[in-house]
């Protein structure tokens, strides 16, 4: 601003548009106030992404070692950007291009049974921690059950894809299997409650 007269602002990127200054947001023609439940329900996914994508960091810092839960991790976001362009259409009451399939997730159960042929056998609750990437997959876990609440709680008594639940269900089994083996791989122990046992 100088003079009393705005200046234009050229920008390669668009990072923002103005569109929802007044509470509203749309897909296409068709919109919805911000306040929509459908909304937290996608905000949910997008966080969850976003964590994944922070989990999916730390485990290329690991190198080699890490490698194929920095894959899964990335082939699990691209499974979000389904998820969540699915959910949008469906809100907004239009015909999407993408749809969350049985094979979304077979593929996680594929990786936690994978898992669990190299872990130990689970005897007791196991403590949040450990190395780095597992206490951040273990934060990507409780994440996945947010979005599992908000999408149920968005679509309950409506009739919408079954598979949403299965996929979001098996979501947080897949980060706490991750968890594990990531501990296992990088040798840091587990702990286990010990409810005030000494």
């Amino acid at each position: 601003m100088e003079h009393g007269t705005m200046e234009c602002i050229h920008m390669r990127t668009v990072f923002f548009t103005g569109h929802g200054d007044k509470g509203k947001t749309g897909f296409g023609a068709k919109k919805l106030k911000k306040t929509d439940i459908l909304f937290a329900a996608l905000g949910a996914i997008d966080r969850l992404n976003v964590m994944v994508g922070w989990c999916a960091s730390e485990a290329k810092k690991e190198g080699r070692k890490t490698k194929e839960i920095e894959d899964s991790l990335i082939a699990f976001q691209e499974m979000l950007f389904i998820m969540q362009a699915e959910l949008a259409a469906y809100g907004f009451r239009v015909k999407g291009k993408y749809h969350v399939g049985e094979e979304m997730t077979e593929k996680l159960e594929t990786v936690i049974r994978r898992a669990d042929k190299r872990l130990p056998p689970l005897t007791k609750f196991v403590l949040p921690g450990g190395s780095e990437l597992a206490s951040r997959l273990e934060l990507a876990r409780v994440s996945a059950r947010d979005a599992e609440r908000s999408v149920l709680g968005f679509v309950e008594g409506k009739k919408a894809n079954a598979e949403w639940a299965r996929f979001l269900n098996r979501s947080s089994s897949f980060f706490f299997a991750l968890a594990r083996l990531v501990n296992a791989i990088l040798k840091e122990k587990e702990r286990h409650p010990s409810y005030g046992r000494k």
